[in-house]
């Protein structure tokens, strides 16, 4: 028999295709803006074929989501239709923007949008009714996708503009956060990524469900006839009911796992407790900047901020430790401050030396055609090493990376897809299934040795790989309905698999070997491991899982 302690390593270490894997709490600064960022996450059915709640937190959030000023979460994800003929989505409600754009633009449905939005900025009082401060404002309008973008939002919100109609099918597309489509549904549209997996959203833009790529149920959301959000439902049956305040605030969110509860003062989220019982307490400046978390044990982490930029100016952490962030402004050949070139110094001490150690961060961001803007070029320089790292304009990827003296290339094709990458000691090659957008052959050769590696992979109808090979080795994986491995062949072998009413691996058995039997606890939690075979089926399972992810990633296609 194997311990319980150590099969549970044993899982997470060489079973994580297929089982769940914890999120984990995220705290940070942004270093291009200066924003302080905390994710936390109240439930976690992940384990249970469900899904986690998280929301995050961003100082330079101005929106007010489902948990307070400043917070946001991807239930809030909503979709806008403008009356220029494009949409756009707000990522976690307050959070960044992806544009869709229609093939043909049509620019007499830009100034009718242009001209609308300023007949409601006039009722609205925003702007004075005289032509030279409406073509002023027309002209901004016009010149920026930003500011159209909020202020159409702004008037719509205000039931002033009204979400245009368009006709079933109609299709959108972007590259803001790699290739999407977006298409026009009969009950409202349909987001769908180069994977397979969708969201969906309903005709008032509210988001009403999240598929895998296998396009099975991953969660749906119900709201009541006020438009809030009332009820989630995923793909294991578990319901998360969610009760709100008069503002539509989130006060409690129920699940078997437990109830969370939420206290806000204006607005403002200022304590929590989460399903695990976690208690936390929060507190803002006049701007809604926050400026502390308090814990249980009576510790608390501090955040300040610089007056005028409201960028983040020091943490200090619960045991004391002090992160100081220093930022550095570059200039135009006019002399006026570049608002796309800047740069972040981060100084922390170091507990060995008791000296501080500063590392530089620098960015220039760049507009495309349609106004939209991207990163063009960092700077990084750490421990004294610098990196340079430029970007492309149309995927958002890098295209070359300078470390030292050494060169990294990139280059991608149509759908952005990697499909080359040298360094100064290898070339990587990448071909690709172009309706599944997977790779199918990938080439590897050593600048060193001259050797050439040739990785092969083959695929279902739906997308799920059934044949990987490399040289003379082999893995052939078939699959149940739910795409999960049961069955696992390569030269040394063959394991099977078997799953629980939760999806989760009950029996693993190695063909001539022995088996290994999992059971789990009402959380989804291991709970019991055996095997009468004992360690060696372990090694057997643990060897067969490390040829398979050997053999299934790509060699040298990444960004690094």
């Amino acid at each position: 028999m194997i311990r319980k302690k150590k099969a549970r390593c044993f899982f997470a270490a060489v079973c994580c295709m297929v089982l769940s894997t914890p999120l984990f709490t995220i705290a940070g600064v942004n270093l291009k803006n200066g924003n302080f960022y905390i994710t936390y996450t109240d439930h976690d059915l992940t384990k249970s074929n469900g899904i986690s709640i998280d929301r995050t937190y961003n100082s330079k959030t101005t929106s007010i989501g489902l948990f307070g000023f400043g917070w946001g979460s991807e239930l809030e994800t909503r979709l806008f239709a403008m009356g220029d003929g494009s949409v756009y989505i707000r990522e976690f409600g307050g959070g960044s923007v992806t544009s869709f754009l229609q093939s043909v633009e049509d620019d007499l449905l830009l100034t009718t949008c242009i001209n609308n939005i300023a007949k409601a900025a006039i009722e609205n009082g925003d702007l004075v009714n005289n032509p030279v401060a409406i073509n002023n404002f027309k002209k901004l309008m016009r010149e920026s996708e930003e500011r159209r973008r909020n202020s159409w939002e702004k008037y719509q919100t205000a039931g002033l503009l009204q979400m245009p109609a368009f006709p079933e099918n109609t299709k959108w597309t972007t590259r803001d956060l790699g290739s999407q489509e977006l298409v026009k549904t009969a009950d409202g549209f349909k987001r769908q990524y180069n994977d397979g997996s969708y969201f969906l959203f309903n005709n008032d833009g509210l988001f009403t469900g999240k598929y895998d790529k296998y396009k099975q149920l991953v969660y749906t959301l119900a709201y009541n006839d006020t438009k809030q959000l009332r009820l989630i439902t995923d793909k294991g049956g578990n319901q998360y009911a969610i009760t709100t305040n008069n503002d539509g605030l989130i006060t409690r969110l129920q699940t078997k796992q437990g109830t969370s509860v939420y206290l806000y003062k204006d607005k403002s989220l200022i304590s929590t407790t989460d399903a695990g019982g976690n208690k936390y307490n929060y507190t803002y400046d006049d701007k809604y900047n926050m400026t502390s978390i308090g814990y249980s044990d009576g510790s608390f982490l501090k955040i300040e901020y610089y007056n005028v930029t409201l960028f983040v100016k020091k943490i200090t952490d619960r045991n004391g430790t002090v992160t100081e962030y220093v930022y550095k402004n570059f200039y135009d050949a006019e002399g006026k401050i570049n608002d796309n070139h800047y740069a972040t110094w981060v100084i922390k001490a170091n507990s060995y030396t008791n000296q501080p150690d500063s590392n530089y961060y620098e960015y220039e961001v760049r507009k495309k055609p349609n106004g939209a803007s991207y990163t063009y070029r960092i700077v990084q320089r750490i421990n004294g090493i610098e990196t340079e790292t430029v970007y492309s304009e149309t995927c958002n990827n890098p295209v070359l990376r300078r470390k030292g003296v050494r060169e990294t290339t990139f280059q991608y094709n149509q759908n952005c897809d990697l499909i080359y990458k040298e360094t100064y000691d290898y070339i990587a090659r990448a071909e690709y299934d172009e309706k599944l957008r997977k790779i199918t052959r990938t080439e590897y050769i050593s600048k060193t040795d001259g050797d050439t590696t040739i990785n092969t992979f083959t695929y279902n109808a739906n997308g799920d790989l059934v044949k990987a090979t490399e040289g003379n080795k082999w893995i052939l994986l078939s699959y149940n309905s739910e795409h999960k491995i049961v069955k696992m062949e390569y030269e040394d072998g063959i394991l099977t698999y078997e799953y629980n009413s939760i999806g989760k691996p009950s029996n693993i058995t190695v063909s001539g070997k022995g088996s290994i039997t999992v059971e789990y606890d009402k959380y989804g939690e291991i709970s019991k491991v055996e095997s009468p075979d004992g360690s060696k089926t372990a090694i057997a399972v643990t060897q067969a899982m490390q040829a398979l992810l050997s053999r299934t990633k790509p060699k040298g296609l990444d960004f690094n």
